[in-house]
């Protein structure tokens, strides 16, 4: 099962993906794992992998953390569920390599984004290919980001929140859901999967064990 959670912040993506078979092999982007699991799950198996890395002067170091990453992924040996918890803080990691690589400040163009976008894939889709080969869980989140358009005057406006990878991840998975808080419930709204799209309250539930009754 190759799935992304897209999500705002506090919407449960990290409690789900403590739902999941274990052992878990947790990628933790931000060093906020360990409290997840230690309030809600130490007694599952989890290995977490903390590739959060600083400079010396503390500031987050993204290329080192992208290096972190990569050697996290490479032995799977023993785990049925992979998880890597923020894939559009990797997006901003590849950004600051792509910058570096072309003397740049910031991408600016699409064909820019495209070269950053494909940074990412060449950490990912390797992991996704494997995980579909041996059978593993890979589960990922991705915060929502603010989505533009252009107004009858030619200016760019807030338009609304889409998730963050939907313009270079969304094709490569097989499950895209987005949880969300609403009406004093929490809910799974499923756009994409091998049995076709569905909501469902999941308030109190586990995310997994519902995704193995639909025969997601």
């Amino acid at each position: 099962m190759i799935i992304i959670l897209s999500k705002e912040p506090g919407q449960g993506g990290s409690y789900q993906i403590g739902t999941f078979e274990e052992p878990i092999l947790w990628v933790d982007l931000e060093n906020r794992v360990k409290r997840t699991v230690d309030a809600y799950y130490s007694d599952k198996i989890i290995t977490i992998k903390q590739c959060l890395a600083y400079n010396k002067d503390f500031k987050e170091d993204h290329i080192k953390t992208l290096e972190n990453v990569d050697a996290a992924l490479i032995d799977l040996k023993g785990f049925v569920t992979i998880a890597i918890d923020g894939i559009g803080d990797l997006r901003d990691m590849a950004h600051t390599k792509w910058c570096l690589k072309n003397k740049r400040k910031h991408a600016v163009n699409p064909g820019d984004w495209e070269e950053v976008n494909e940074v990412v894939r060449e950490l990912l889709f390797p992991l996704i290919n494997r995980c579909r080969v041996q059978g593993l869980n890979l589960v990922m989140t991705a915060q929502f980001k603010d989505d533009y358009a252009m107004n009858n005057k030619g200016e760019s406006t807030k338009a609304g929140r889409i998730p963050s990878l939907k313009e270079w991840m969304s094709y490569n998975v097989d499950t895209l859901i987005t949880l969300k808080y609403e009406g004093k419930k929490y809910w799974a709204v499923c756009n994409k999967s091998l049995v076709g799209c569905w909501n469902e309250d999941i308030t109190n539930k586990s995310l997994y064990d519902i995704l193995i009754e639909k025969g997601v």
